[in-house]
């Protein structure tokens, strides 16, 4: 009974902290805090560590967004939809879009979603840091978040119709 009850225990600490994306530098600390929601906008330069936001790849926290790069204004997100890594191909030129034979009727070529090799991208931490028509998506290829060409809700890219 007491070993389930720690078991309980342990996993309401650990559940909410495995389910963060983002992880924020606390300013003039050396502690972090989940911030999914409405990322907090940072501007304390004095950190040691020079890095505002943390993100999580496949259980691999990295810094995100450090003083290297501008804060956005904003950190709101862009229309569209992140591609799902299973929708992505990794290939030097750049990262396209896996497009599914049941798809392909409407589909004119291949999208390209990022040029260049995906390792070599700079991070994002929010959308704020990308273009209008990018969001912020995890990248198999860069296994990191990077700045991707946005998709809709069908799998195409915003500006085809």
């Amino acid at each position: 009974m007491l070993r389930e009850a720690l078991l309980v225990v342990v996993l309401c600490v650990l559940g909410p902290a495995l389910s963060c994306k983002y992880w924020c530098k606390i300013p003039d600390s050396t502690s972090y805090k989940c911030c999914d929601d409405n990322h907090p906008y940072y501007t304390n330069k004095g950190s040691p560590s020079n890095c505002y936001y943390y993100c999580v790849y496949d259980s691999d926290v990295y810094c995100c967004a450090d003083t290297s790069m501008p804060i956005p204004p904003n950190h709101d997100p862009h229309d569209g939809r992140c591609p799902e890594e299973e929708e992505q191909v990794c290939k030097s030129s750049g990262i396209f879009l896996a497009i599914k034979k049941a798809k392909v009727a409407k589909t004119s070529g291949t999208v390209q979603l990022v040029s260049g090799e995906g390792k070599q991208q700079p991070n994002c931490a929010s959308d704020g840091y990308c273009s209008q028509e990018q969001k912020c998506c995890p990248s198999k290829c860069a296994r990191k978040h990077i700045c991707m060409l946005s998709l809709n809700k069908t799998g195409n890219h915003e500006d085809e119709d």
